[in-house]
């Protein structure tokens, strides 16, 4: 098959909000919480199928045996303070102890956030946040 049709064809499906949304939903995808946020990032229908249904955040979210702190806090767009509220466990690495929340923290952790509704503003805070910091930190390297 020619490579412009192959683009054509991946476009239409990248660029269809609804055949995104039944790709994530109903293919086994191996939709981890790593590959949810780098999909919201490929394309507008990609990131509004992400952003409309919890269901694919929950299933994002549920797919590891456990998320460690950082992917819970960011997954769900928490602070560091918002995630040490959850259900944990703590666990040995190689650099030191790492938290580990299941299922019942991943459960739990919407209805605390006032639903999935304002689960997108939380994640654009966080973001902004984040930008916020690595300009402060430039503008002390400058």
């Amino acid at each position: 098959m020619p490579s412009g049709v192959t683009t054509h064809a991946s476009s239409i499906v990248l660029d269809d909000a609804d055949l995104v949304h039944m790709i994530l939903m109903y293919v086994d995808t191996g939709l981890t919480p790593r590959v949810f946020a780098g999909w919201r990032s490929v394309s507008f229908a990609w990131y509004t199928a992400c952003g409309a249904d919890e269901r694919l955040l929950m299933r994002a979210a549920r797919t590891p045996t456990f998320l460690t702190k950082g992917t819970f806090s960011g997954l769900f767009g928490l602070t560091p303070c918002e995630a040490d509220q959850f259900q944990r466990e703590v666990g040995v690495c190689k650099y030191g102890i790492m938290y580990k929340y299941g299922v019942s923290a991943i459960n739990s952790v919407l209805p605390a956030i006032a639903g999935f509704q304002y689960w997108p503003v939380r994640i654009a805070r966080r973001a902004e946040e984040r930008r916020a910091r690595e300009y402060r930190k430039r503008k002390l390297v400058l």
